[in-house]
C-alpha cells in the first residue's frame, strides 16, 4: 500500500512545526531561575500502578544522565 505524496508532505510538516514548538518552550523555560537543583527533577502521575516501572526508568536515566528524578503519584483528589 502507497501513501499519497501529499499525506507524507503533511507529516512531515507536522513533524518540523512539532519540533519548532517544543524548541521555543524549552528555550522559554530554560531562562528563569526557579532555584532548584538542575541535577534533580520531579514526575508526578495519577496511576499509581505505574510508580514502579516510572521509578526503575529513572534509575537508568540516573545511570546515563547522573540526573536524579523523583517519582510521585498523586490521585486526582490530592491535585
Amino acid at each position: 500500500m502507497r501513501i499519497p505524496f501529499a499525506r507524507n508532505v503533511r507529516l512531515v510538516a507536522l513533524a518540523a512545526t512539532t519540533a519548532l514548538t517544543l524548541t521555543t518552550l524549552s528555550a522559554c523555560g530554560g531562562s528563569s531561575d526557579s532555584g532548584s537543583d538542575s541535577d534533580s527533577l520531579e514526575m508526578w502521575t495519577f496511576k499509581q500502578s505505574h510508580v514502579g516501572a516510572l521509578r526503575a526508568a529513572a534509575k537508568e536515566f540516573k545511570k546515563e544522565t547522573g540526573i536524579t528524578v523523583t517519582i510521585e503519584a498523586y490521585t486526582p483528589d490530592d491535585a
